[in-house]
C-alpha cells in the first residue's frame, strides 16, 4: 500500500473527486447516485439533519448554491457561471432580507453568503461522508465569491483581458483537477478516507483560486502594487518535470511489493492511465494560460517576469511538500 499523503492536501483532492463525478463514493468505492438509490440525497437536509432542524431557511437558501454542478451543468463554462451566480444572487438577496428586513446595505448577498458560511461550520459531521458534502458545499460558496470578484474586475479597464484570463483559467482547472484529483485518489486507492480527500482538493483549488482572483481585484483596484501581487519566486521549476515526477511516484508494477489484489491493481491502473492521461493536455492549458496572464500583468518577455509569474502557478497548483520537485 502506498504511503498516506498529508490529510491536507488529500481531502482536497477528494471534493475534487466527487464534484467531478457528481456522485458520492462509499469506502469500498463503490459510486452511489441519487438517481440509483436515494432521490433525497440531492437535497442538503438530508445531509445535514441537525442544521436544518435548526435553520431549515438557511439550509434551502444553501442548497441554490451547492445544486450547482449536480445536474449536468458545466462548472467550468463561464456563460453557466454567470447564469448560476445571478440565480443564486437573487436568492441569497431575497434571504437577506427576510431575516434583517428593512436594513439597506451593500452587497446583501455576500453579507448573507458570510453567514451561511459561518453558520455550516458550526457542528460539523466529521464521517467520511459529512466531509464530502461538507467540502462540496465549501468549494460552492468559494465558486460564488470567485465569480463575485471576477465580474467586479470585468467593469475595471482590465475587463476585456480578464475574461480571456477566465477562459483560459477554466480550460486549464479542467485537467489541473483530473491530475491534482487523480493523485489524492490514487495516494489514497483502498482507503477509507479517499472520498473525503479527493473533495477537500477540489475545494483547496477553488480556495487557491479565489485567493488570486481577490488579488487581482486589488491590482485592477489599485489597491495592491504588481509586486505584491504573488508569492516569491521559485528557483528551477518546470511543470513539465513536476508532472512527469508525481507520476513516476505514483506509478506501480507487478513485480512491486504494493499490497493489492488482482482487482485492486486492475483498478489502480486504471485510475493511473486516466490521471496520465490528463498530462499533455495539463501542460497545453497551463502555457496558454500563463501567455494570457502575462498580457494581463503588462508583463514583457524578460527571464525575471517569466519566473515571477510561474510563482503563481506553483502557488495555484499546489505542489508543495512532498510534490515540490
Amino acid at each position: 500500500m502506498r504511503p498516506i499523503i498529508t490529510f491536507a492536501l488529500s481531502a482536497v483532492l477528494a471534493i475534487s473527486f466527487v464534484a467531478c463525478n457528481n456522485s458520492v463514493k462509499n469506502d469500498d468505492n463503490n459510486t452511489v447516485t441519487p438517481e440509483e438509490g436515494c432521490p433525497e440525497c440531492e437535497h442538503l437536509a438530508f445531509w445535514w439533519v441537525r442544521h436544518d432542524s435548526i435553520n431549515p431557511a438557511f439550509v434551502r437558501t444553501a442548497e441554490s448554491l451547492w445544486q450547482f454542478g449536480h445536474h449536468g451543468e458545466n462548472m467550468l463554462d463561464w456563460a453557466c457561471q454567470i447564469k448560476w451566480h445571478e440565480e443564486c444572487q437573487q436568492v441569497l438577496i431575497h434571504a437577506y432580507d427576510s431575516i434583517h428586513p428593512g436594513k439597506n446595505v451593500k452587497d446583501k448577498d455576500m453579507r448573507m453568503l458570510d453567514e451561511l458560511m459561518q453558520f455550516f461550520d458550526t457542528y460539523p459531521d466529521n464521517s467520511n461522508a459529512g466531509l464530502v458534502i461538507a467540502y462540496d458545499l465549501k468549494e460552492k460558496f468559494v465558486a460564488y465569491k470567485i465569480i463575485h470578484y471576477s465580474k467586479a474586475i470585468m467593469d475595471t479597464q482590465k475587463g476585456g483581458l480578464f475574461e480571456q484570463e477566465i477562459k483560459a483559467w477554466n480550460e486549464f482547472a479542467r485537467p489541473l483537477t483530473g491530475v491534482c484529483v487523480g493523485k489524492v485518489a490514487l495516494d489514497w486507492y483502498g482507503g477509507s478516507g479517499c472520498s473525503a480527500a479527493c473533495a477537500f482538493k477540489n475545494y483547496e483549488i477553488s480556495a487557491g483560486r479565489l485567493g488570486d482572483v481577490e488579488r487581482l481585484y486589488k491590482y485592477c483596484h489599485n489597491d495592491l502594487p504588481l509586486s505584491q501581487l504573488h508569492g516569491k519566486v521559485p528557483s528551477n521549476y518546470c511543470i513539465e518535470t513536476t508532472i512527469d515526477s508525481i507520476m513516476a511516484d505514483l506509478k506501480i508494477t507487478e513485480d512491486m511489493d504494493h499490497g493489492f489484489s488482482e482487482y485492486e491493481f486492475t483498478g489502480y491502473q486504471k485510475r493511473y492511465a486516466e490521471t496520465s492521461a490528463c498530462r499533455d493536455s495539463l501542460i497545453g492549458a497551463y502555457y496558454n494560460w500563463l501567455s494570457i496572464r502575462e498580457r494581463l500583468l503588462g508583463f514583457d518577455n524578460k527571464r525575471t517576469r517569466k519566473d515571477k509569474m510561474i510563482a503563481v502557478i506553483r502557488e495555484l497548483l499546489l505542489f508543495e511538500g512532498e510534490m515540490d520537485y
